[in-house]
């Protein structure tokens, strides 16, 4: 019995002792009793009760989760020097769910992590080198709309909307990025931002930008950080 229980029993026992004619020994004990069986039920139900409801404060953690931007430094606390070890990673974004995997590009296998919010592709890295993890990680690319890149600018938005666009210096991709456009900002170099896929007209060269008005309304499809060494 706690400290405000035994108050509480020892208040009522002196109403009783006070109010009951004939109060003696064995009413004093029957009554007790009773106040222990109370005062124990109350407590175990005041446990039980916390036991079934914990605190929510884990809970609006993860509602009020943020995903950290990507920006010229990297994504978060993944950066230049972070090793590509999908543990690593899976303990800087507890939010998520991180797996090592294997991609194809080209016909040819490569290791990759990718991070997931529940079934949905988050984000996926490169390694700088596949036999030496501590060499770091070549790249990251974003996926989700739910990132922000510099400006606030998120997947789906439109060239035109982009902040910072009419300063972009763009090409057009290749091999597996065929079809779309690739994009970097004079503020950091180490950020791609890659449009489309974009329908090329039949007259158009492979390798020639689509008109102003086609480009403007292609959307972002994805968003890359490069690790460019000594930068």
């Amino acid at each position: 019995m706690n400290d405000s229980s035994s108050s509480i029993a020892q208040s009522i026992l002196e109403f009783v002792r006070r109010s009951v004619p004939g109060y003696g020994f064995r009413g004093g004990f029957g009554v007790a009793a009773l106040l222990m069986t109370l005062t124990l039920g109350y407590n175990s139900d005041s446990q039980t009760f916390a036991a079934d409801h914990p605190g929510t404060a884990n809970t609006q953690e993860v509602a009020n989760y943020q995903s950290p931007p990507l920006g010229h430094s990297g994504w978060g606390e993944v950066g230049a020097n972070t090793p590509f070890n999908g543990d690593r990673i899976q303990a800087l974004f507890p939010n998520y769910r991180v797996e090592s995997s294997q991609i194809s590009l080209e016909g040819m296998l490569y290791p990759a992590i990718e991070v997931y919010d529940n079934s949905i592709l988050v984000a996926r890295m490169d390694p700088q080198d596949a036999n030496n993890p501590n060499l770091g990680i070549l790249r990251i690319t974003i996926y989700d709309e739910s990132i922000e890149g510099p400006g606030g600018v998120t997947i789906g938005t439109s060239y035109n909307q982009t902040p910072g666009s009419s300063r972009f210096d763009c090409f057009p991709g290749e091999e597996y990025l065929t079809g779309y456009v690739i994009c970097r900002s004079p503020e950091s170099d180490r950020i791609q931002y890659i449009y489309g896929p974009i329908q090329r007209e039949s007259r158009r060269p492979m390798m020639e930008l689509p008109p102003e008005n086609v480009l403007g309304n292609a959307r972002l499809d994805r968003l890359e950080w490069l690790n460019w060494q000594g930068r």
